[in-house]
């Protein structure tokens, strides 16, 4: 004897509704809190305690009294766009080529007005976060040097 049609459906729904929920609250058995996915998030990029520190890769240029000089993006990425900029330098640093981009950042600055500027430093700079947000001139706590190379003349 087999049961009847409505029973069926709502055995079958019953087990729906139990796979549905299970898929839901399966979140809640992780065991580490970076991981975060759908449907529910610990929102862990609040969660987490972030490093005191923070890298930016830049280039820095230096006169010959070894006073630092900020340069511009179209300078140092060659572009007027910052982030483009930005990403050169760190694209440049992780493939190793460093070295390639300080020559050519040194030849952008060779035809700029910055004529006292000598040297061209492609680094990694770690500043402080909090520090570095609240100062007007932040410096860094630590610099990594990737490449230096000669401002031609």
């Amino acid at each position: 004897m087999t049961a009847p049609a409505g029973s069926r459906e709502v055995v079958r729904a019953g087990i729906v509704a139990a796979v549905a929920l299970l898929a839901v609250l399966s979140p809640l058995g992780r065991t580490r809190r970076q991981d975060d996915s759908f449907p529910l998030s610990n929102y862990p990029m609040f969660t987490y305690n972030p490093r005191d520190t923070a890298g930016v890769e830049r280039a820095v240029g230096f006169t010959a009294a070894g006073d630092e000089v900020r340069l511009s993006p179209e300078l140092s990425g060659g572009t007027v766009e910052v982030i483009h900029a930005a990403q050169t330098l760190t694209n440049a640093v992780r493939r190793g080529e460093a070295g390639e981009l300080c020559i050519e950042i040194a030849g952008r600055v060779s035809g700029s007005d910055l004529t006292d500027v000598t040297e061209v430093v492609v680094a990694t700079d770690w500043f402080e976060i909090v520090d570095g947000l609240r100062s007007d001139d932040p410096r860094p706590v630590e610099r990594v040097v990737h490449a230096r190379c000669e401002v031609p003349t």
